[in-house]
């Protein structure tokens, strides 16, 4: 289910962005993150990349003042999976990124 709310969170685009609920999408990373060395995750979680650029590109943050965002929890997950990639990761992190983690 996680990874399906990360595709759909690319599927909707830019413009849905403004209106995705900040838990639903924060969560769901949080959960790959926590999984993501589970036997049989990892094709799973390669299978999303695109999706998961899209979260580390267009981020939802908490309203509540927390500095919680769910581009952090995506840069968690991408550095976690794609980070020791030899021969280059499909991932590049800004400092933003960097400062999110």
């Amino acid at each position: 289910m996680c990874i399906d709310a990360v595709r759909e969170f690319e599927r909707r685009g830019v413009a849905g962005v403004a209106d995705t609920e900040f838990y639903g999408i924060y969560r769901a990373l949080d959960v790959i993150k926590t999984c993501m060395d589970q036997p049989g995750c990892e094709a799973k979680v390669r299978g999303v990349a695109s999706g998961l650029r899209f979260c580390l590109e267009h981020s939802v943050d908490d309203d509540n003042d927390m500095g919680l965002s769910s581009s952090g929890n995506a840069a968690m997950v991408c550095a976690g999976m794609f980070g020791r990639d030899e021969g280059g990761s499909q991932f590049s992190f800004t400092q933003e990124h960097v400062d999110d983690l």
